[in-house]
């Protein structure tokens, strides 16, 4: 596991092989806004994201949003793992998210990394979603699938792109 400050309020967790079922790295990104933490996507399941529980719990930050960037299985399955948040993406990640659910949950459980609850976004955006108190920002962004979108931290001046950039490695 690395873990890397951005910015001045980010925090890169890039999973590296070993440290989950996934060989290879990937990455969530947390954001500590004024009033609420930002994560963007939740990897494989709630044991990939204790690291990430406990960077929260150091917070005097109260209220918490997770973003998925897309509707991949190894995006999303730590949503579980976060009781009591909302949960934001594109509207058509929500609708791909349950359309497959059922299928990768049971074809791809060799990823699992602990508890898997299926957790969907309740709040979904068509072009873009802003938290102007926090200058972050959710924009729909097609690509890697139909349903990408990225995150844009325009106080840190940084950009969260999940897997619409993964060569050489996701960022």
């Amino acid at each position: 596991m690395k873990i890397q400050i951005v910015g001045n309020r980010g925090v890169l967790f890039t999973f590296q092989g070993g440290d989950s079922p996934m060989n290879g790295e990937t990455s969530v990104y947390l954001i500590e806004g004024r009033d609420r933490l930002y994560l963007c996507d939740t990897f494989l399941g709630n044991r990939s994201m204790n690291v990430v529980k406990n960077r929260i719990n150091e917070s005097p930050r109260k209220d918490l949003v997770v973003f998925n960037s897309h509707s991949d299985y190894d995006h999303i399955w730590g949503n579980g793992a976060f009781d009591g948040c909302e949960i934001v993406a594109h509207e058509f990640a929500r609708r791909r998210m349950e359309e497959r659910w059922d299928y990768d949950f049971e074809n791809m459980e060799r990823f699992r990394d602990g508890d898997v609850v299926k957790r969907l976004p309740g709040i979904t955006f068509s072009d873009r979603l802003v938290f102007e108190d926090d200058d972050i920002e959710f924009r729909y962004m097609p690509g890697h699938t139909l349903c990408s979108s990225v995150c844009i931290d325009r106080r840190d001046s940084v950009i969260f792109v999940g897997d619409l950039v993964e060569d050489p490695l996701p960022l």
